[in-house]
C-alpha cells in the first residue's frame, strides 16, 4: 500500500533534486491519503505534479502493446480480435 509518508519523501527527493515531475509505479493500490495529499500539493504548487499508474493501467499498456505488436506481426490493417 503506498501511502502519504511515500509520497512526502518522494517529493522531498524531488525537490532536493530540483525536479518536477515524479510518476508512482505500483501493482498495489494507492491510499486515500496518498492522493488527497498528491491533489492538495498540486492545487498548492503549479510547479509540481506526481502521477500514479496502478496495476490495471499497467495491464491495459500490455495488453494494448500485446495486441499492437501482433496485428504488426502479421500485417493486420484493422483491429485485432482475439480470446
Amino acid at each position: 500500500m503506498v501511502g502519504r509518508p511515500f509520497c512526502q519523501k518522494l517529493i522531498g527527493a524531488m525537490v532536493c533534486d530540483g525536479m518536477h515531475k515524479g510518476i508512482i509505479i505500483t501493482t498495489g493500490n494507492v491510499h486515500s491519503n496518498a492522493r488527497e495529499y498528491i491533489k492538495k500539493l498540486e492545487l498548492n504548487n503549479n510547479d509540481i505534479k506526481l502521477n500514479i499508474i496502478e496495476l490495471d493501467e499497467i495491464l491495459g499498456m500490455c495488453n494494448k502493446l500485446a495486441k499492437e505488436e501482433l496485428a504488426n506481426m502479421f500485417n493486420f490493417n484493422e483491429g485485432l480480435s482475439y480470446v
